[in-house]
């Protein structure tokens, strides 16, 4: 299939769910929901219009364009202004919470998957430490939630990503450069 295609309708499918977006949120219907319904309709279980191998030049462009996208989303939803002012639950969050996290998903990899490399296992956990405030929306976006917190989630969300990519590529790099 040619790639132009493919990154066209999916250009056409962010552009449509932009325009709607807010008319969806109405119906609890999130960014998520919608394009995994249009990946499954234009897979090969749906209509079999898009059909991409991992070796695909389409597929490293579009992961390419999505890291670009949320990096640069979630920064910059960022209250500067809040965050001179109420830095110290963002700081506790990304100084101590982000790290023991990325220690304790360490030890429970070694602990399910004891014969895995354990460079293996620390890049698991750094993929899956900084969880993104979409999971948590509930608690950004209530109201009885106190400002402070959730605005500190809020930009915990937005920088931990930052702080986790470099030592994600680097590990990467070193995994990499010992299998070759």
């Amino acid at each position: 299939m040619n790639y132009e295609f493919t990154i066209f309708i999916i250009a056409a499918i962010v552009l449509v769910y932009g325009y709607f977006s807010q008319l969806l949120q109405r119906f609890n219907i999130s960014g998520p929901m919608v394009f995994l319904l249009f990946g499954i309709l234009f897979s090969p279980l749906g209509f079999d219009l898009i059909t991409l191998g991992l070796e695909d030049k389409a597929v490293k462009i579009i992961a390419e364009l999505a890291l670009i996208v949320v990096l640069f989303t979630d920064s910059s939803t960022i209250n500067f202004k809040s965050l001179k002012k109420n830095y110290k639950i963002p700081l506790r969050l990304l100084s101590i919470g982000l790290p023991l996290t990325i220690v304790l998903s360490t030890y429970v990899g070694v602990l399910f998957f004891p014969d895995a490399p354990f460079l293996y296992i620390i890049v698991m956990a750094l993929i899956l430490a900084p969880t993104d405030a979409a999971l948590g929306k509930a608690v950004v976006v209530d109201k009885d939630v106190p400002k402070q917190i959730r605005e500190g989630i809020n930009i915990e969300s937005g920088l931990n990503d930052g702080i986790v990519f470099p030592l994600l590529i680097t590990l990467l790099f070193l995994i990499t450069s010992h299998e070759s």
